[in-house]
């Protein structure tokens, strides 16, 4: 099976009648939103709780094994609603992850070698370029309205 998230996710979404904003009146789209909001807040809650086990080493009854798979579990659900919410705004993801991540590529320092802050954080190197997410947005948003 090839991994396409946002494939399988309008796969469910379809099956289960998911509302896309498109589908509704703009009177209703502020609660999809708030919806969408609600379900990435509580799929981090969960994956924070699995996050604590594990840093804390709070694993009983888990064991370590069981924990990971826990917060593998957790992480994964993230994924489902964040790629969910995406499709549910018309947000194209998939290409705006792939020029977040050109932009995250950019950090670079001159000498090829990753900038840090003194906790680990990656910071911007001087060839820095930031990522171009409206572009993508609005070019998908205008292909809509030409169809």
């Amino acid at each position: 099976m090839t991994y396409e998230p946002m494939a399988m996710v309008r796969e469910f979404h379809d099956a289960f009648g998911v509302d896309r904003e498109t589908d509704v009146p703009s009177s209703q789209r502020p609660a999809l939103v708030e919806l969408r909001q609600r379900l990435i807040k509580e799929e981090c809650r969960e994956a924070a709780v699995e996050l604590t086990r594990l840093s804390r080493r709070i694993q009983w009854p888990r064991s370590g094994r069981s924990a990971r798979i826990a917060l593998a579990k957790e992480l994964a659900d993230i994924l489902y609603v964040v790629y969910g919410t995406a499709d549910v705004l018309s947000i194209p993801l998939e290409e705006v992850f792939e020029e977040v991540h050109r932009s995250n590529m950019s950090k670079l320092g001159l000498d090829g070698h990753p900038v840090r802050r003194h906790d680990g954080k990656v910071l911007k190197g001087p060839g820095y370029r930031e990522a171009d997410v409206e572009a993508i947005v609005f070019r998908d948003e205008e292909r809509r309205r030409a169809a």
